[in-house]
Order: C-alpha cells, then sequence, then structure tokens
C-alpha cells in the first residue's frame, strides 16, 4: 500500500523526511503557520505542496479538506503546534 501524507503543523519536515525513506510513504501535503519553517520543509520536499495558515481559520481548513480530497491522502500526521 502507498500512503499518500498530509502533514499538520510540519515544521520543517523532520518527521515527515524520515518516512520518505521509507518506498510505502509518500508526503504530499504539509501545512505549517510559520513562513521560514514551510520555507525549509519546501526546500527539503520538493514533491509536496506547502500550505502557510492557520488551520483553525475556515478558508485554511477547507484548502486542506479540498486538496486532501483531490489527492486522495490516506494519512495524516502532525506534530504539536
Amino acid at each position: 500500500m502507498n500512503y499518500k501524507i498530509l502533514d499538520l503543523f510540519c515544521g520543517a519536515g523532520g518527521f515527515r523526511a524520515r518516512l520518505e525513506r521509507l518506498k510505502e510513504f509518500s508526503p504530499l501535503i504539509g501545512l505549517d503557520c510559520g513562513k521560514q519553517a514551510l520555507n525549509t520543509f519546501k526546500n527539503n520536499h520538493k514533491n509536496a505542496m506547502g500550505i502557510c495558515g492557520d488551520i483553525t481559520q475556515a478558508d485554511i481548513k477547507e484548502k486542506v479538506i479540498e486538496l486532501a480530497k483531490k489527492l486522495e491522502i490516506n494519512m495524516i500526521i502532525g506534530g504539536s503546534p
């Protein structure tokens, strides 16, 4: 099975970096409200999409849900905010 990952509160993407080493994990979306951390995340994970925003805001939440459905995300991971 191929796990398509949404990483909430992704920061620079350290947890995701470990999963990328395993063939069955495909990190696709990262969400964080810190612009600098998300820029590092994007540099570290070229094939993933980064979203900068607060998940508690309705527009960001809807964007994440819509994209997750479109990309058929089947695994959600997250670091503590």
